[in-house]
């Protein structure tokens, strides 16, 4: 799905039509939103057919200026929730999967004063709650001042004014690619300004339904403002197309079967050339099983719990005494498979200041799938203030930059630097740093990191070593000691 956002600045010149044209037929938008139209409706009608979109809803301009347009195609099931002179609304059902959604195109009012009135309309939009929300458009204010440059400062109460309302209705800003300005006066010397005016919001149902949504700001010819490209899927190369990585699950450890499986495998006889290399491979076999074990156990714990709930039910109807302990049992079972699926998503929220225990799946859930958001590399600007899109050249430029940031550049005379130093380090203070690294240390550190933190390498977070001690730790201490005090005796 993708829908197409416009503020055309009138339909009545014949190279703005032809430039809509051109967008369609490339984007090949579901949706087309379209405002400041300045047409009557059965001028837009010619215009929709022009475009091959069968589907419309119109609101006119009234005088000279105003008029939206919704366009989408015939296959969209989509039917009008709501409008008026600054918004359409339409309810869209996924031929898919049937979830139900609403497409909102946004206009907000042009004139400063009437401004309120737009974020009035914009509180009153907000879907119910199990319904998720996508709204486009221009709404002709800026969050802050970043998203302006030149002309008069924008007034404060402004930009308060529209944060509060989106606090209220409670979108996230879906970003954007490219551009990141979309409305320029086209004026010259001191007197030009750009600003971002269109965007796209959406809702926490949405972000969950569409994790890799993105907003491409493209290029305006005949229009004040950039043509906005909101689409469901990246339509550019990703650079998380490639082979999904292990890692550990937290919430695996919660069943017996991963932990009598991690007991099995690092029991196994293994060859290897010192200590470490002794942990390593252990820790490679376990991944191997355990990526298999997860295949199998844990891809269907929502439909299980769903299974359970419904025997708990029916055994509720026709219990008599009887059936009580039975009940007790498949209880217990939900409150487990549900432990295991709030210690997933908290995982990966990473919300450090909520207290251990606290069970509030959909809020990681929704974290989690704003972190997703906010971390993937779309884009990176080279040395030369080059643009990079290409998944293997961003891998490649991340590389090189922490290559040359942590290589030296060969300093001379650091002896002469240091001698006017007074030191701070006594003798005996240096005696207990230089003293050899003891297991219990090892072990100290370990249970003091964040166990849910990112992982290594390895796709082993601190909790995997933590939850497993007992199995792995005399081994992963010598491995450690090892290398830490092997060095200090090598200098």
């Amino acid at each position: 799905m993708s829908c197409l956002s416009w503020n055309c600045w009138g339909l009545g010149n014949s190279r703005t039509v032809r430039e809509l044209h051109l967008l369609v037929k490339n984007k090949a938008p579901n949706f087309v939103f379209l405002m400041e139209t300045k047409f009557r409706r059965n001028k837009v009608e010619r215009i929709k057919n022009f475009l091959k979109m069968e589907n419309s809803f119109i609101v006119e301009c009234r005088g000279l200026s105003g008029g939206l347009t919704f366009l989408w195609k015939e296959e969209i099931d989509a039917v009008l929730e709501s409008y008026t002179q600054h918004h359409i609304s339409l309810k869209v059902k996924n031929s898919l999967d049937g979830k139900t959604w609403i497409l909102t195109g946004f206009y907000g009012d042009p004139i400063t004063a009437k401004r309120q009135g737009s974020w009035q309309l914009l509180r009153r939009l907000k879907p119910a709650n199990d319904l998720g929300w996508l709204c486009v458009g221009d709404f002709n204010e800026i969050v802050s001042t970043n998203e302006k440059s030149g002309g008069m400062m924008r007034p404060c109460s402004q930009m308060e004014s529209f944060r509060e309302a989106l606090e209220e209705c409670e979108p996230s800003d879906i970003g954007f690619v490219g551009n990141k300005y979309t409305s320029s006066n086209n004026r010259y010397g001191a007197e030009f300004t750009i600003e971002r005016l269109d965007r796209g919001l959406c809702n926490a149902i949405w972000t969950e339904w569409n994790p890799r949504a993105m907003v491409l700001s493209l290029t305006a010819l005949n229009s004040d403002h950039c043509p906005l490209l909101i689409s469901k899927d990246n339509p550019q190369q990703d650079i998380s197309s490639h082979t999904k990585p292990f890692r550990y699950e937290v919430s695996w450890a919660q069943r017996e079967a991963c932990n009598k499986l991690i007991t099995e495998e690092w029991s196994r006889p293994r060859l290897a050339s010192n200590k470490l290399n002794y942990v390593i491979e252990g820790l490679k076999r376990c991944q191997f099983k355990l990526q298999q074990w997860s295949k199998q156990a844990m891809s269907g714990s929502k439909k299980e719990v769903k299974h359970k709930l419904l025997q708990i039910n029916i055994l509720q109807k026709c219990n008599q005494r009887h059936m009580n302990e039975r009940i007790k049992v498949l209880k217990k079972e939900v409150v487990k498979l549900l432990e295991e699926e709030n210690l997933k998503w908290k995982q990966r929220a990473k919300q450090k200041w909520l207290k251990e225990g606290d069970r509030n799946t959909k809020y990681f859930h929704q974290c989690a799938s704003q972190r997703s958001k906010v971390n993937r590399v779309i884009k990176l600007f080279d040395d030369t203030s080059q643009e990079i899109t290409n998944a293997a050249a961003i891998c490649q430029q991340f590389q090189d930059f922490f290559q040359d940031l942590f290589t030296t550049s060969c300093p001379q005379n650091i002896d002469g630097c240091l001698a006017a130093t007074r030191p701070k380090v006594t003798e005996e203070m240096n005696q207990d740093l230089k003293r050899p690294y003891t297991a219990q240390e090892i072990e100290e550190a370990l249970f003091q990191m964040d166990g849910l933190s990112s992982p290594g390498p390895d796709g082993y977070p601190a909790a995997f070593f933590q939850q497993h001690w007992n199995i792995v730790g005399r081994q992963v201490s010598e491995s450690a000691l090892f290398v830490l005090n092997s060095k200090r005796q090598h200098g």
